[in-house]
C-alpha cells in the first residue's frame, strides 16, 4: 500500500506501509520512516513517481521478454539442430548486451515534471 504523509501523526503507519512517501517539510521522523523522499515539487512529483514506476514495471516486463526470446529460442534451435551451438554461444552475449542498452535507454528517458 502507499501512503503518503508528514510524519505528525502518521509515522508509525508509513513505516508500516510497503511504500511510503514524505514531503521535504515532514517531520524526521516520517523523513526516516518513509522509503521515498520528495524534496520539492509538492504533491505534483507524487505523478513523476508514478510514471518513473510504469516505466521500470515496462523495463522489467520488455527485459524478461527479451531474455526468454534469445535464451529459450535459441538454445532450442540450437538443441535441434537448427543452428549451430557455435552460433547459439555467440548469441547468447547479445541477450546481455542489450539488456543493458535498454536499462541504459531508461535512464536517460526524461518523466515530464521532473528535473
Amino acid at each position: 500500500a502507499l501512503y503518503v504523509g508528514d510524519g505528525v501523526n502518521d509515522a508509525l503507519a508509513m513505516s508500516g506501509s510497503s511504500v511510503s512517501v514524505s514531503m521535504t517539510s515532514s517531520a524526521d521522523l516520517a523523513f526516516k520512516a518513509s522509503k521515498v523522499h520528495i524534496l520539492e515539487g509538492g504533491l505534483q512529483s507524487l505523478q513523476s513517481l508514478f510514471k518513473i514506476s510504469e516505466i521500470s514495471i515496462f523495463t522489467m516486463k520488455t527485459i524478461i521478454l527479451i531474455s526468454l526470446i534469445y535464451n529459450v529460442v535459441f538454445a532450442a534451435f540450437a538443441a535441434l539442430g537448427m543452428i549451430s551451438p557455435l552460433v547459439a554461444v555467440i548469441i547468447m552475449p547479445l541477450s546481455s548486451i542489450s539488456i543493458t542498452l535498454l536499462g541504459f535507454l531508461v535512464m536517460t528517458k526524461r518523466v515530464k515534471g521532473l528535473k
